[in-house]
């Protein structure tokens, strides 16, 4: 072989060489492309599962929004449906009496009206109901008590 067919075979190993250390270096790229797109797709299905979970959770939110807003609507009519002058006479005439802090049986001047009052408004804040509570139903029955005995009073006179 002539010196001329040697230099250009070394050439080409060293091109070779070369080559080889380029494809080793693009192949440890991909591979590191390969493992940064697992864990973005990871970080991607954690992400989404939280997106989720906060939009499920929002759903709920809206749904008990909606009847809490119902259940206000309803009040809000029962209320109004008081201010018939079925059950009650002339609010001035017991004025004193709301003077003294009394609210649960405001406008109520007969014992008929009180009891239906009453009854009506232990069904509303009664324990075992969404917007049940113990201390208002104290409250309630209290006041129910003072009224009850003040319309006594009243009714004696």
């Amino acid at each position: 072989m002539s010196q001329e067919n040697l230099s250009e075979l070394e050439r080409l190993q060293a091109e070779k060489e070369e080559l080889k250390k380029e494809m080793k270096a693009w192949t440890q790229r991909i591979h590191a492309e390969q493992d940064k797109l697992k864990q973005e797709k990871s970080l991607y299905e954690m992400k989404f599962k939280l997106l989720e979970a906060d939009f499920l959770s929002l759903a709920q939110k809206q749904e008990e929004f909606r009847r809490e807003k119902e259940q206000f609507e309803r009040e809000k009519a029962y209320y109004k449906s008081y201010s018939s002058q079925d059950f009650y006479e002339e609010e001035s005439e017991i004025g004193d009496f709301y003077d003294e802090g009394a609210f649960f049986f405001k406008g109520v001047t007969s014992p008929l009206g009180l009891k239906k009052r009453y009854k009506d408004l232990i069904k509303i804040f009664h324990p075992d109901n969404l917007f049940g509570d113990t201390d208002t139903i104290k409250k309630i029955n209290l006041e129910y008590e003072k009224m009850k005995e003040y319309l006594q009073v009243k009714i004696e006179a």
